[in-house]
């Protein structure tokens, strides 16, 4: 039986003048999915609630379990949350912060190879770089042993390399291991390129694409947008930027 992630919001207020209304969304469990929108659209309130993080009339269904009645460890169990952007680095090493993950120190430092960071292990997370700060974080989240896996802007922060590693073990975890994926993203080419389903969210509307061979010609990104993008052999590559000339 296939155990889809089931959003059902009524009523959802995540910040100052923003409010979410009767909106329903099902996530495909084994589907990398991709929340798109402009800033303030309500994207990463949508991840929130999906981990019952914020107030409101909601229900967060994976399979018949209603994850807003499950304990924060319960919940991580099943859902694996990351979300960096507000986070605070705690005085400890970056080993002992990942250590909050279930994996052992064996698997922590192969990922830390992995991630090319292991130098950063003896380290202080307050005094890592946010680029390193990133990689840690994304470390902890890929190795929390869960279903459902729950990234909020993971590109923020990451150079190229580790956009690349992230990409790689993404598939890895979709593929190999098998586990569902939700990330949030304004590195379109990025999200378009690993993504297999777009949920995109413009004026308190939904509108759900599942063909990926169908982005340039269903013109998802640009009515979510309102702008023109370029595409290379159906991927998306960026915003096309037009330059006005005016006489002055």
């Amino acid at each position: 039986m296939q155990n889809n992630l089931l959003l059902k919001i009524s009523f959802l207020n995540p910040a100052k003048n923003k409010i979410l209304n009767n909106i329903n969304l099902e996530f495909k469990q084994g589907s990398i999915t991709a929340l798109l929108g402009q800033n303030g659209a309500g994207k990463s309130s949508i991840l929130k609630a999906i981990f019952s993080l914020i107030p409101g009339k909601y229900d967060s269904l994976v399979g018949s379990m209603n994850l807003s009645k499950l304990s924060e460890k319960e919940r991580s169990k099943i859902i694996s949350y990351n979300e960096t952007n507000n986070l605070e680095k705690p005085q400890i090493t970056s080993l002992e912060f990942l250590r909050f993950s279930e994996a052992s120190d064996d698997e922590l430092e192969e990922a830390m190879k992995i991630w090319e960071c292991e130098h950063l292990k003896n380290r202080y997370v307050n005094t890592l770089s946010e680029g390193e700060f990133k990689r840690i974080c994304l470390i902890l989240g890929i190795s929390q042993k869960a279903e459902w896996y729950l990234f909020d802007e993971p590109e923020q922060n990451l150079d190229p390399r580790g956009l690349q590693i992230f990409y790689d073990e993404i598939e890895k975890l979709n593929q190999v291991n098998k586990k569902s994926i939700i990330l949030t993203s304004h590195d379109l080419r990025f999200a378009c390129s690993i993504s297999d389903t777009f949920i995109g969210l413009k004026d308190d509307q939904l509108s759900v694409l599942d063909k990926k061979e169908s982005l340039e010609s269903s013109g998802f990104l640009e009515d979510i947008f309102d702008t023109s993008f370029l595409y290379e052999q159906g991927q998306v590559v960026g915003p096309e930027f037009k330059r006005e000339l005016r006489n002055v």
